[in-house]
């Protein structure tokens, strides 16, 4: 019988041994962040898998958020140049995005290694320096010797601070950065805008005259095209003498355009390659003659065109652009009786504009 006894007491011991250990499961697992890793590196940069690797050996509070599971967003950017390597680490929560840490460095790995602690140390301030198992001087640094709080005290007056995820975001960030609920890239924006505009070519002199657009553009970097634009453009010169008599010129036309990827310069800037149709009408009139007649015709025309954009906000931009027309119809303008050449329409036309958008 003693020998039972014993065997019923060892039974509750492993009963309650075995629900510590399950609700301390629990409790690990509830404080473990998911995430979402945006990461976007040049050639000769590390992996996306080995970063992540870099953020887990650091912190076991993290893992990749599934499915729609929602979740910050870390958003790594490492751009290589010929002075070493620039890199970035944004998080975006909702609607909101914070630039946490830029590091500089002539080695990709390098910086991407101090971007993975940055990272750590955003979910998990408690997070180890260096990745677990590490105990020489590689990219990723080591831990220091000494005590381990005063090691972690150091680092963190060193570093620079890491924002938090609900302050403001910054006001000239481009609205490239927009987001969804669910914290992805927002695929498309609608957007609309007005300018002036400048064409050398289609009249004997200068013409003048202004454009509306709307556009739907998307911020997704993979894609090969950016934006798909239609706008509106009223253009007049200014009255050409030809002897005694004069002639005016009046335009209005169409423009769709596609737009390919959008090269970035620096925070704001970016540059956007374009192609386009013109389609409408010439309208032609003379003056000071004996029997004033008027004329339209159809005018086509194909474009090439450059855009420069500034983002003053998320939703605010300027732009200015210039191209290049290659009209498809060739018209040219008489006087009648006798026959004078007032006006042909050249190979190539220049135009250019300027205008403001909007984006929602």
């Amino acid at each position: 019988m003693p020998p039972a006894r014993r065997l019923a007491t060892k039974w509750p011991r492993a009963l309650v041994g075995a629900l510590a250990a399950i609700f301390a499961a629990r409790a690990a697992l509830a404080q473990t962040e998911s995430i979402r890793l945006d990461y976007r590196a040049d050639e000769g940069c590390p992996s996306a898998a080995w970063f992540f690797t870099q953020v887990e050996e650091r912190t076991a509070r993290v893992r990749l958020a599934s499915g729609n599971e929602r979740g910050r967003t870390f958003v790594i950017t490492l751009v290589r140049g010929k002075s070493g390597t620039t890199g970035k680490l944004a998080i975006q929560e909702a609607q909101r995005q914070t630039v946490a840490r830029e590091v500089t460095g002539e080695q990709c790995r390098d910086v991407a290694a101090a971007l993975a602690l940055a990272t750590a140390l955003a979910i998990d301030p408690l997070a180890a320096l260096a990745p677990a198992g590490d105990s020489g001087s590689g990219a990723s640094g080591s831990e220091p010797a000494g005590d381990p709080a005063e090691a972690k005290s150091d680092a963190a007056r060193a570093a620079p601070p890491v924002a938090p995820p609900n302050a403001l975001p910054d006001p000239t960030a481009p609205k490239d950065r927009a987001r969804g609920e669910d914290g992805r890239p927002a695929p498309w924006t609608w957007g609309t805008g007005a300018g002036v505009v400048l064409a050398h070519g289609p009249a004997p002199s200068l013409s003048v005259g202004g454009s509306a657009f709307v556009e739907r553009e998307t911020h997704d970097a993979a894609t090969m095209v950016s934006a798909l634009r239609v706008s509106a453009l009223a253009m007049q010169a200014p009255e050409h003498a030809v002897g005694t008599a004069s002639a005016s010129f009046r335009f209005f036309f169409l423009r769709p355009e596609v737009c390919s990827v959008r090269l970035r310069i620096g925070a704001a800037f970016a540059a956007v390659p374009c192609v386009a149709l013109d389609l409408g009408l010439v309208s032609a009139s003379g003056s000071n003659i004996d029997t004033p007649l008027g004329d339209e015709r159809f005018w086509a025309a194909a474009l090439a065109l450059g855009r420069l954009r500034y983002a003053i906000s998320r939703a605010l931009f300027l732009q200015g652009e210039v191209s290049l027309a290659f009209p498809l119809t060739r018209h040219s303008f008489y006087f009648r009786e006798p026959d004078t050449l007032i006006h042909t329409v050249p190979l190539v036309v220049t135009m250019g504009g300027a205008g403001v958008g909007i984006s929602f």
